[in-house]
């Protein structure tokens, strides 16, 4: 079950300013820990205690930053490719010309890329959506719980109209613009596909 709110936001590059389109934002309340997923693995006819699962899972995780900071690309069959990309620095910060660029300088960190598994990008069959109030909305009800109050003003929180400080899914970016933080999705509000940014 997928929960998720709504709210409308403004379609960027559109001919007609100020046009609105309504968006569906996951929200994520549960968390799972390595080592509760560990436990759920091997609940499922594994060979292996959860102890192991969870050592093997750790172990490939050091062994894919070793693997990856020599510059290979790891493929892991149905979870997906990782392989790295360059942070550069600020364009302010950058050279201009081709001989002035230092490494040492001018590259600030590498970021993973995680390339989905057609399994994994595809996992929207047969899942049910479960409509529930916008993060704001959330707030609003127990600020009004909290001062005894018996009726909350919707629209005094923006709600489905202005966009959200923060994500569904716990990890907002603070953009106005629909973004998709974790890789997943699509950023093209025309294409329907969102990432999970929200109210």
């Amino acid at each position: 079950m997928i929960n998720y709110s709504i709210s409308k936001r403004l379609v960027k590059g559109k001919e007609e300013e100020g046009t609105k389109r309504v968006y569906a934002y996951a929200q994520s309340d549960l968390f799972m820990s390595i080592e509760q997923f560990a436990e759920h693995i091997s609940s499922h006819g594994s060979l292996y205690s959860e102890d192991i699962v969870e050592g093997v899972l750790k172990k490939a995780v050091k062994c894919m930053v070793e693997k990856l900071k020599e510059g290979y690309k790891i493929d892991l069959g149905a979870l997906g490719m990782f392989y790295v990309t360059i942070i550069n620095k600020g364009w302010q910060d950058l050279p201009e010309n081709l001989k002035d660029f230092n490494p040492a300088i001018h590259i600030s960190g590498l970021n993973v890329v995680w390339e989905r598994s057609e399994k994994l990008t595809n996992i929207g069959d047969g899942v049910e959506y479960n409509l529930v109030a916008s993060r704001k909305a959330q707030s609003a009800v127990i600020t009004a719980v909290k001062n005894e109050e018996t009726t909350v003003d919707l629209n005094s929180v923006g709600t489905g109209s202005e966009p959200g400080s923060g994500s569904d899914s716990g990890s907002g970016s603070g953009s106005s613009e629909p973004t998709d933080p974790s890789g997943g999705g699509s950023t093209n509000p025309d294409e329907g596909g969102m990432g999970d940014i929200g109210e």
